[in-house]
């Protein structure tokens, strides 16, 4: 196994090169989505799958969900920077992209898993390392609002019990398509 590091929009690689062709949790990243997909099946094969799966951004991926819920209830403009900068987390944005780059038999799951936290840090902490739409908001913000972010979401967590272990649900969006 190797790994080389080039640009998701002009990929290193002769045409039909793979059998299958996956991105993990990165199209939302990427400058022109549309443009990535077809490179992606530009160097599968015919017949061969390209998949991408990306985590629902729409609610049901819990672990981000209660950080933005906390944000929105003090900031509605958090909202706003959500949508501009976390598109195709839902089934339908992903569907629509993998039928625009031409790609036949889309199926489309939606894999939960449980996230186990042992205290409210361990879910807060990573947060507030700048990575991702999530991180780049919080790292923004005013120490005394991201503080009261950080307040509003162990409340809306714990409420009055006290911190400890708990699990939230992790959902993604999976789908995967055929190469004409």
């Amino acid at each position: 196994m190797s790994f080389e590091v080039g640009n998701a929009q002009s990929l290193p690689f002769p045409d039909a090169s793979f059998d299958r062709c996956l991105s993990c949790l990165v199209i939302s990243f990427i400058p022109n989505a549309s443009k990535a997909v077809k490179e992606m099946c530009r160097v599968t094969r015919a017949g061969g799958v390209v998949a991408t799966c990306m985590w629902d951004n729409r609610g049901g991926m819990e672990g981000f969900q209660v950080i933005w819920d906390a944000a929105i209830e003090l900031d509605p403009g958090a909202e706003r920077f959500r949508e501009k900068h976390l598109p195709f987390g839902s089934p339908d944005e992903l569907s629509s992209l993998w039928l625009g780059s031409g790609l036949l038999n889309i199926e489309l799951r939606e894999p939960v898993i449980p996230l186990e936290f042992g205290s409210f840090d361990e879910l807060w902490s990573p947060s507030l390392e700048g990575q991702g739409p999530m991180g780049a908001y919080l790292a923004a913000l005013p120490e005394i609002n991201r503080e009261a972010a950080r307040e509003r979401m162990r409340q809306n967590l714990f409420g009055n019990r006290p911190d400890g272990p708990f699990t939230l649900q992790g959902k993604a969006w999976a789908v995967r398509g055929v190469v004409p």
